[in-house]
C-alpha cells in the first residue's frame, strides 16, 4: 500500500514537466494580473494599459515563445515587440496624464512575460518567490513612501557599509587555516565581524523603524539565538551610548 505522500508523487511526476510549467505559468500570471487588477481598483489611474487578462496573454505569449525557440530569438523579439508597443502607450499616456504617469502596470506585463523561461528554466519556488516579491511591493506603496521619506542621506551611507562587510568582503576572504597554533581561518573571523555588527544593525532598524521603544528586547531574542555573548557587547555598547537611562537594555541583556 502507499500513502497518501506516494500517491501524490506518483500523479505528481505523471504530468509532464513542459505542462507542470505551463501550469506554474497560468497560475502566477492570474495571481499578478489579479493583484494589478485590485490595485487600479485601490487607485484607479487616469489611463492604465491592460489587467489580470493581458498579463496572463503576456505570461502565455512569453511561454510559447520560449518553446518554440529554446535559443532565445523569438522570445528576444517578442520582448522587443512589447516593449516598444509598452513604449508608445507610454508617450501617449505622458501626453494626456503629465509627469505623475506610473509604470507600474507596464511592469507587471514585463514580468508576465518572463514568466515562461522562469517556469522552465528554474525551480519552482524561485518562479512562486518573484511572483510574491512583486505582490508585496505592489501592495507596499504606503510603507515604502515612508520609509523613503523619512530616511536619511547616512542611513544609505551606512547600509553601504553593511553591505561592503558582508557582500564584498567575505566571500574574499581566505578559508585556509591561519596557523597550526591558531586553528581558524580569516573567513571565520571576518564572518564573525558580520555577525556581531548585522545584530547591532538589525537593533538600529528595529528600534529606528519598525518597534520603537521594544526593538532593543527584540534584539537581545534574536541576537542571543546566535550568540549571547556577541549580543550583551553589542547592547552593552549600545547602552553607553544612550541618551536615557533605560531598564530595558539590562533587561535584553
Amino acid at each position: 500500500p502507499i500513502n497518501g505522500d506516494q500517491l501524490l508523487d506518483v500523479l505528481f511526476n505523471g504530468i509532464p514537466p513542459l505542462l507542470r510549467a505551463l501550469g506554474l505559468t497560468l497560475g502566477m500570471g492570474l495571481l499578478l494580473g489579479l493583484g494589478l487588477r485590485e490595485y487600479y481598483l485601490s487607485r484607479p489611474p487616469a489611463i492604465r494599459v491592460g489587467s489580470t487578462r493581458t498579463v496572463i496573454l503576456a505570461a502565455i505569449a512569453g511561454f510559447s515563445l520560449w518553446v518554440l525557440e529554446p535559443a532565445g530569438m523569438s522570445y528576444a523579439a517578442g520582448l522587443l515587440i512589447l516593449g516598444l508597443w509598452l513604449g508608445l502607450f507610454y508617450q501617449n499616456k505622458l501626453a494626456h496624464q503629465g509627469q505623475g504617469s506610473g509604470v507600474l502596470g507596464m511592469l507587471f506585463i514585463l514580468l508576465g512575460y518572463t514568466l515562461g523561461p522562469l517556469a522552465q528554466m528554474t525551480p519552482a519556488w524561485f518562479v512562486v518567490a518573484i511572483g510574491i516579491s512583486a505582490l508585496f511591493v505592489l501592495n507596499s506603496r504606503d510603507k515604502l513612501a515612508y520609509l523613503s521619506e523619512h530616511m536619511a542621506s547616512q542611513e544609505v551611507v551606512t547600509l553601504a557599509k553593511f553591505l561592503v562587510l558582508s557582500a564584498v568582503i567575505l566571500p574574499l576572504t581566505p578559508r585556509g587555516q591561519i596557523s597550526e597554533a591558531l586553528p581558524i581561518s580569516l573567513h571565520q573571523t571576518w564572518l564573525a565581524v558580520v555577525v556581531i555588527s548585522s545584530i547591532s544593525y538589525v537593533s538600529y532598524l528595529a528600534q529606528r523603524y519598525f518597534f520603537r521603544g521594544k526593538g532593543i528586547l527584540l534584539t537581545g531574542a534574536i541576537g542571543g539565538l546566535y550568540s549571547s555573548t556577541a549580543t550583551s557587547l553589542v547592547i552593552a555598547r549600545q547602552s553607553s551610548q544612550a541618551k536615557t537611562d533605560s531598564c530595558s537594555y539590562a533587561a535584553a541583556i
